[in-house]
């Protein structure tokens, strides 16, 4: 529990990331829609929130490749509608955003001091929410982070849980070796949030874990761990992607250093994955 808040809101807190905090009222889309900002201020005038941590947001690139106007509608209308009902009570927001919010300038790794340019629609929403937010309120707090692992066998709908399928079905995997980001355990990210809010910090924060890796990277830490041994690399153009994505999506921090991305796998799959 935070110390330095007492009354908290979490919206989109049934999701992965929403599981790893242990405080606050979690809201998710049944029982509250973002997109409605006249429903979003009768909300917040009850309610009267010190704290908001946003975390709702359509985060499926193709849906939103294909669907844009909903992907803004609640990727950054939405947000703006948290952060205008935050500001009429005078809460304190943090809004969970992206590294795909950068890859169009083609660097090999993005700070905080980067100029984002998404090559996606779900990467330009996000952006689009970063901006929505900070000009607001500058006390407010938005937090960039990578490619999440995190959520347990229940939880987990991402890549770290169709490597372990595949490897329990006994297939052969094949994982990208030219696309390159940052791994982030949830754990660790929800962790140096609610650090930095009691820390009362604002402005732009990068939060993952520390290196960088390709997917096939990734996939090989997960394959050690079960002993697997059937994964080879491949290009992504082997696969066929709607939203286009950059070669490196690596996010590096001067302000935030977490441990190893593999120490922080290696600990999920211990703890998480019985």
């Amino acid at each position: 529990m935070l110390k330095n808040f007492k009354n908290i809101i979490i919206t989109g807190g049934a999701g992965m990331v929403g599981s790893y905090f242990d405080f606050g009222q979690k809201l998710d889309k049944g029982n509250f829609d973002i997109t409605d900002g006249d429903a979003c201020l009768r909300f917040f005038k009850d309610k009267k929130p010190d704290l908001v941590i946003h975390l709702a947001a359509l985060t499926d690139m193709a849906y939103c490749e294909e669907n844009p106007e909903e992907a803004y509608k609640v990727n950054s209308l939405g947000t703006y509608n948290i952060a205008r009902s935050a500001r009429s009570v005078g809460a304190k927001m943090v809004y969970l955003s992206s590294g795909t919010v950068f890859g169009k300038e083609g660097k090999s790794e993005y700070g905080e001091k980067d100029l984002p340019g998404s090559l996606n629609v779900y990467g330009r929403t996000k952006l689009a929410g970063e901006y929505m937010v900070s000009d607001i309120d500058k006390n407010n707090l938005v937090i960039r982070t990578g490619w999440l692992f995190g959520g347990g066998e229940k939880n987990d709908k991402k890549f770290v849980s169709k490597i372990i399928i595949r490897i329990k079905e006994g297939k052969k995997i094949k994982a990208i070796s030219d696309r390159f980001g940052s791994p982030a355990y949830i754990k660790d990210v929800v962790l140096k949030i609610s650090e930095l809010i009691e820390q009362n910090a604002s402005g732009t924060y990068h939060a993952v874990n520390s290196g960088k890796a390709s997917y096939y990277d990734f996939a090989l830490v997960i394959a050690k761990y079960f002993d697997y041994d059937k994964i080879s690399p491949c290009p992504a153009s082997d696969f066929k992607e709607i939203a286009p994505r950059p070669e490196s999506e690596v996010l590096v921090s001067e302000k935030i250093i977490l441990r190893p991305w593999q120490d922080a796998l290696n600990e999920y799959l211990e703890t998480e994955w019985k």
